[in-house]
């Protein structure tokens, strides 16, 4: 469970039980009344599979996303979109901070930057 203020997100991850135990599990997280339910899981075929199960028994739900591994923290923007523009005094200097929202995507492509330049890096100490 994630809390912050009054916002409550139930996150599920699956990775190896039944589609009638995930079922089972969200059913339980929505009888917990959460603000919002992420479920998890790798393989996309099974995460189909459980939102088809769960619809069946529940076609009214709507405040489950379900997503891979690497998409959770473009679920979490979407769950809790911060300030786009926020102000304030560090050390006694106005700071103004512009926030941008990325998609699942970008956030994959930012990663991937990173590891690449930190491959590089780490390989051209090795020469030395």
């Amino acid at each position: 469970m994630l809390k912050k203020d009054k916002l409550t997100v139930a996150c599920e991850i699956s990775v190896t039980t039944t589609v009638e135990h995930e079922v089972a599990n969200l059913t339980k997280c929505l009888q917990t009344k959460f603000d919002h339910i992420i479920f998890v899981c790798k393989d996309k075929r099974r995460r189909t599979k459980v939102e088809a199960a769960l619809n069946a028994e529940l076609p009214d739900v709507k405040h489950i996303i379900y997503v891979a591994p690497d998409d959770i923290l473009a679920a979490l923007e979407q769950v809790d979109p911060q300030p786009k523009t926020t102000e304030g005094t560090i050390r006694g200097y106005k700071v103004k901070t512009n926030r941008s929202t990325l998609s699942a995507e970008e956030i994959a492509a930012k990663r991937k930057a990173i590891t690449e330049a930190i491959a590089r890096s780490l390989a051209k100490g090795e020469k030395i």
